[in-house]
């Protein structure tokens, strides 16, 4: 059991003691009253709080808004338009308060070229911890490049590696393209020519995730969770290929991740993608209380224990790692009825909309397009 919850206990104890005397010391409910043992309430049993709280649950949409807004004022790659082809890109926020000290919005995407191999691009912490001079050093035939803006090296490492580090308003990047040959004349001309085109969005840099993402973000549910029990620990959307079947594109997720009891670590996942999981080593159909239909699985990848259900939307998938977690299935499937029971919503869908609505190239961006990434 956790230290949360064991303090959440021994409080609960002591007010019980200090009101062994008052006969008017009771729940205010009558039908609670009568159904469980006298002195507890709504949100709490004789362990402690309840797993759900629809009265005061954590609000993932909250902080999905916050994720959105935030990474666009990061640094992205400036010639990417609507016909660039996706793999994928990913935002992520932490919202718990220790992994989110140093670097609490993360960004990341990656394209296809025509001819020329994949590009990654990400925020990357410890290039700014070590430094851009020090986190490139390795670099062969190492280019500085700087302006009023941004500073930054590209070069080359061995084996067909290419990377370029850039750093603004006190946060470092990092882009990767990998190549068959070496470093050749073009993979140079491509980097010189990416480095003069980083934009954030206020100045013009153009993502496609907004009308890439197909999940309607109005019809999304999340479970209804205690903050007295549960911790979120960050929230993420993304775009791109499937993790699991190398066939499948076009594949959106918004998900969360959380603690409960300080200990148990779990995800969840709100996908369009009908199958999300690799082979399976065995699979069992569950019901929970409210009659859902419940697809539980073990990977053989990892061992990863998955639960899966729809809604008729939405594909839901709740992962556990091998390891394991405390908490009894049935309060596993407890959550997974409040889910469905969820009500909430945004209250508006404005934040998820692009401030640069169309792109719009400069030279060398256009360059880059007819060249390399078209």
């Amino acid at each position: 059991m956790g230290k949360r919850a064991i303090a959440v206990m021994l409080i609960m104890i002591g007010l019980i003691l200090a009101g062994c005397g008052n006969n008017e010391r009771g729940t205010s409910n009558e039908e609670t009253s009568n159904a469980n043992t006298e002195g507890e309430n709504a949100e709490t049993t004789e362990a402690g709080p309840l797993l759900v709280d629809a009265e005061n649950a954590i609000d993932e949409r909250q902080e999905i808004v916050k994720m959105v807004e935030e990474q666009k004022e990061m640094l992205k790659l400036g010639f990417i338009t609507e016909d660039t082809p996706i793999e994928n890109i990913y935002l992520q926020r932490y919202t718990d308060s220790e992994l989110a000290e140093k670097e609490d919005v993360n960004y990341s995407s990656s394209y296809r070229g025509r001819e020329t191999p994949s590009i990654t691009y990400s925020n990357e912490l410890w290039a700014c911890e070590d430094g851009l001079d020090e986190w490139t050093n390795d670099l062969q035939e190492r280019e500085a490049f700087q302006d009023e803006r941004i500073e930054g090296y590209y070069g080359y490492f061995e084996y067909e590696f290419k990377e370029m580090a850039v750093k603004h308003n006190e946060r470092c990047y990092t882009t990767s393209i990998f190549t068959e040959d070496g470093y050749s004349e073009a993979d140079q001309k491509l980097l010189e020519l990416m480095s003069k085109t980083f934009k954030t969005e206020e100045e013009g840099a153009y993502d496609p995730i907004y009308t890439r993402f197909s999940i309607d973000l109005d019809k999304i549910k999340f479970p209804t969770f205690n903050p007295e029990r549960v911790v979120l620990r960050d929230t993420y959307i993304k775009y791109g290929d499937s993790e699991y079947d190398l066939d499948k594109s076009d594949i959106s997720a918004v998900g969360s991740a959380y603690f409960i009891d300080d200990d148990d670590f779990f995800t969840y996942r709100i996908t369009n993608e009908e199958d999300p999981y690799a082979e399976p080593e065995s699979e069992e159909e569950i019901q929970t209380e409210n009659g859902v239909e419940v697809k539980k699985i073990v990977q053989e990848i990892n061992q990863e224990l998955k639960y899966i259900w729809s809604n008729g939307n939405y594909t839901y998938v709740i992962s556990i790692h091998e390891s394991g977690i405390e908490l009894p299935e049935s309060e596993l499937l407890t959550f997974i009825d409040s889910s469905m029971e969820d009500q909430r919503s945004f209250e508006h869908l404005d934040f998820f909309q692009s401030i640069t609505e169309k792109a719009n190239l400069d030279e060398d961006a256009s360059t880059i397009n007819e060249e390399y990434y078209q």
